[in-house]
């Protein structure tokens, strides 16, 4: 059942994701430079090819535990925790948390 559900992430909702990401990026640039200078564009490209990168990873990951080259996905099984656990806003939550090592 789980390997059932993983394969069809790997197969269609990522492909998908990734394409709808890819026309985001487009949408958003299109509307970026008629708007605003160009000056700037990079931070957000740099933050839609960190998006894509993980995107790929991901899939790779998957794939790997799929095809038994990969018997566990640490990163999913690791116990996450909240180093600001005073901040309850969950959007400045995700800004401030890219990775469960970071300290504060």
């Amino acid at each position: 059942m789980v390997d059932r559900k993983l394969k069809r992430i790997v197969e269609a909702d990522l492909p998908e994701l990734k394409r709808l990401v890819r026309a985001l990026w487009h949408c958003h640039r299109d509307m970026w430079m008629t708007t605003y200078r160009p000056f700037g564009w990079e931070v957000m490209e740099h933050r839609y090819g960190g998006l894509m990168a993980r995107l790929d990873t991901l899939g790779q990951r998957l794939s790997a535990h799929l095809t038994g080259r990969l018997p566990a996905i640490p990163e999913l099984e690791a116990k996450l925790h909240n180093c600001w656990p005073d901040i309850t806003d969950p959007i400045d939550v995700h800004a401030r948390m890219k990775t469960p090592s970071h300290k504060k």
